[in-house]
């Protein structure tokens, strides 16, 4: 069970890093209309989204860009925190460790060597081990 464990984990992290990607790339829409809604729905209080964006002490003569208040969002915040939770993924679980332990199943010798397969562990040893 431990290594279905595993196997499972490790497709749970390379779906989680597609998923963010996709969602930096091409969600940012769909994400702010939930975002919206629900404050709508809620009684929330949001800023109006086409407005100047006011960092600081809200004068403007102290404004050095006219971004507004959705670019700040998409590009300081939505963006940065996904690239930080991609990053860290990526640090944690390089593409050669997810692969490794997926082809460390192969070793397994639950239920008799199930999972044993030739071309997994010539795979195993041709990237890791040459």
């Amino acid at each position: 069970m431990k290594d279905e464990d595993i196997l499972n984990a490790m497709n749970f992290v390379s779906t989680t890093k597609i998923l963010l990607q996709e969602m930096r790339d091409d969600r940012w829409e769909s994400f702010i209309w939930y975002v919206v809604q629900f404050c709508r729905n809620n009684d929330v209080d949001m800023p109006e989204l086409t407005e100047c964006y006011m960092d600081g002490t809200r004068r403007s003569c102290q404004q050095k860009n006219n971004i507004t208040v959705e670019d700040y969002y998409y590009f300081q915040i939505f963006n940065v925190v996904i690239d930080f939770q991609l990053m860290e993924l990526n640090n944690r679980f390089t593409e050669k460790i997810i692969e490794l332990l997926k082809l460390c199943k192969a070793l397994s010798p639950t239920n008799g060597f199930k999972s044993f397969s030739i071309d997994a562990i010539c795979g195993l040893a041709e990237e890791f081990i040459l």
